[in-house]
């Protein structure tokens, strides 16, 4: 992805921001990684108007890189779908394979199921492959 082609905001060409797949995502939990992910996409206006500020605080606080994670992909039919939907079984317990490895609660669920929605921008801080922390 070329960020700042994507996103409209974020004008710094050398950022510091690093594309990752949900296999990445998974591996920097299940590993010992330490490091901040944010789960979102240029599709959303929320990830639009934060992204050039995450990038300046992220630099001044001394980080070499954030981690982005965009939940929608093309699905085997060739249609654009979204993790966060649970719109199969194998997408589901992805799903839910993500959220209780960081730990995530919320009364809102995804829908016909009991597993907590995340909302985007959303952010992961790990050290030492664990979740410390998220903020939506």
């Amino acid at each position: 992805m070329d960020f700042c082609k994507e996103y409209n905001y974020l004008i710094d060409e050398n950022h510091i921001f690093k594309e990752i797949d949900y296999d990445t995502l998974i591996h920097l939990l299940d590993g010992f990684d330490t490091g901040l992910v944010m789960i979102g996409g240029p599709w959303c206006k929320n990830c639009q108007a934060v992204i050039k500020e995450v990038n300046e605080i992220g630099k001044r606080e001394g980080l070499d890189v954030i981690y982005h994670y965009d939940p929608k992909f093309i699905n085997v039919f060739k249609e654009e779908d979204d993790l966060r939907n649970c719109s199969t079984l194998e997408i589901k317990l992805k799903y839910y394979a993500l959220v209780e490895k960081i730990g995530f609660k919320s009364t809102e669920l995804v829908t016909d199921t009991l597993i907590p929605k995340i909302h985007v921008p959303f952010f992961i801080a790990i050290r030492n492959g664990n979740c410390v922390g998220y903020y939506t």
